[in-house]
């Protein structure tokens, strides 16, 4: 079967990723009465749980005026069962089991989690958001009209704000389907704008963002993008009072098309009925590896930044950023570093053949000496700590006289960078065997370079048996009822 060849293209399937958070889940489903074409499609919302000790799954019923949205439920047990029926079309038990759950080495397996959403709803689009987010729908204060290509990372402005309520009054409430835009856009071709161009799709859409910045620091991000810098430290007062939020605006004014490999999972569109890469099963940052392996497999995908925002709202309270120190290498960034390598050999002409080569690759590299692999990591990470501390320093020379309480915080980071530049225990991942000594969390990382291969070159047979199974009438989850 074609990949997506036999799906109805004009629905858009929602789900939801939770983990350890049934109040979360409870408050994220009750806002998607906010929606009445959800409502109406009478498709389930599938909600994939990785929680460490699954109690009752959530109730299946949102019971608004306009409808009734049921709600498939894909926990642990539900996955397991799910592994045994792929094995019915040959795909090994281990490497489904490393899609859907990860390795037990490795903290985090939020992307596993992903993996099983992908899975669940093979050959439709979809709708991602997180547990902690909410079907709200808030847009600029003064939006504006038209269609804009952008060349930005993350063509979306943030601004700080000091708390929940300041972040909300900057924009305004919105009526009507809150993914009426992503249901219009998803999947949509585009003219090319020159003879070698071809033809461009849009393969993610992203909202805006009300709330919390879903990230480890927010104003550390402004300080590499020169004119975000030049607001935040605008006023020394200004500055510190907005260093440690975690409350932010992320918006375009109006809707954006962008070919940049960021990508950001709180809440995403994904045309998951073309045939899309998986996640890496486990560690922080799982989505900026998909991001980069989405231009990978498909390089004439744009993704489209929309001006409608949905709110983030976690419901624990977060601690504070350390502001000072870099973040630790992470198991996402290595294998970013090595599969941009690989890319860089060769001309990929499908995604089949993108994650055929580049799992063949990571599996060569896991059976080499680790002591290479060791070697491509230090350099790596000394090329990028170096670079940022190199960008901190001249923005420092600029920057130091005028806006000394951010030249407390600057100072010391690139310092730290430049420390941990090209030593071994810095560039080693400390997201994976986390509490042992960097040369067992080598032999980890050595080993993961495998099995994420492995995962890469089974992954279109994965989802092609996912579709088999979805179009059966068969699902991963179980059906709830209230």
């Amino acid at each position: 079967m074609e990949f997506g060849g036999d799906r109805d293209l004009s629905t858009l399937r929602l789900g939801i990723v939770t983990r350890n958070r049934p109040d979360a889940l409870a408050e994220a489903i009750r806002s998607l009465a906010s929606d009445p074409g959800l409502l109406e499609t009478g498709e389930a919302v599938v909600v994939v749980d990785a929680s460490d000790c699954c109690s009752d799954p959530p109730n299946g019923e949102v019971s608004p005026s306009t409808g009734t949205c049921q709600v498939e439920y894909a926990g642990p047990r539900q996955k397991r069962r799910y592994i045994q029926k792929l094995g019915e079309f040959g795909i090994p038990q281990e490497t489904a089991e490393f899609a859907l759950f990860g390795s037990p080495f490795c903290e985090n397996g939020t992307g596993a989690n992903r993996n099983a959403l992908l899975l669940a709803t093979a050959g439709e689009r979809l709708f991602s958001m997180d547990d902690d987010a909410l079907l709200v729908l808030r847009r600029p204060q003064e939006a504006e009209t038209g269609i804009c290509r952008s060349g930005q990372f993350d063509p979306r402005e943030m601004t700080l704000h000091r708390d929940y309520e300041a972040a909300l009054s900057c924009t305004a409430p919105a009526s009507g389907p809150a993914l009426a835009a992503h249901r219009d856009l998803l999947g949509k071709t585009l003219p090319s704008e020159s003879p070698n161009d071809g033809v461009r799709f849009i393969g993610m859409t992203m909202p805006g963002l009300v709330g919390d910045a879903g990230v480890s620091c927010a104003s550390r991000l402004m300080w590499f993008h020169p004119a975000s810098l030049a607001n935040l430290i605008e006023s020394q007062d200004h500055y510190y009072s907005l260093r440690s939020t975690r409350w932010v605006t992320r918006l375009v004014l109006r809707p954006t098309l962008s070919s940049s490999p960021f990508c950001m999972t709180t809440f995403i569109g994904l045309a998951n009925h073309l045939l899309l890469p998986p996640f890496i099963p486990n560690g922080r940052s799982s989505d900026v590896l998909f991001g980069a392996m989405m231009r990978h497999c498909h390089p004439r995908s744009l993704s489209a930044y929309l001006p409608e925002a949905l709110v983030h709202r976690p419901f624990e309270r977060r601690s504070p950023p350390e502001i000072r120190k870099p973040l630790p290498a992470r198991i996402a960034h290595a294998m970013g570093s090595l599969i941009r390598e690989i890319a860089q050999e060769r001309v990929l002409e499908s995604p089949r053949e993108a994650m055929e080569l580049i799992g063949a690759k990571l599996i060569h590299v896991g059976t080499q000496p680790k002591e290479g692999l060791l070697e491509f990591l230090r350099y790596s990470h000394h090329a990028q700590s170096t670079r940022m501390a190199a960008y901190l320093g001249n923005r420092l020379a600029e920057f130091r006289s005028t806006a000394p309480r951010w030249a407390e915080d600057a100072e010391p980071y690139g310092n730290e960078l430049s420390a941990g530049a090209g030593k071994y225990e810095a560039a080693v991942p400390s997201d994976i065997a986390s509490d042992r000594p960097w040369p067992v969390r080598l032999a980890a990382v050595h080993r993961y370079c495998g099995d994420f291969g492995r995962l890469l070159s089974s992954w279109p047979a994965l989802a092609e048996a996912s579709q088999a199974i979805r179009v059966s009438g068969e699902r991963m989850g179980d059906m709830m009822s209230a």
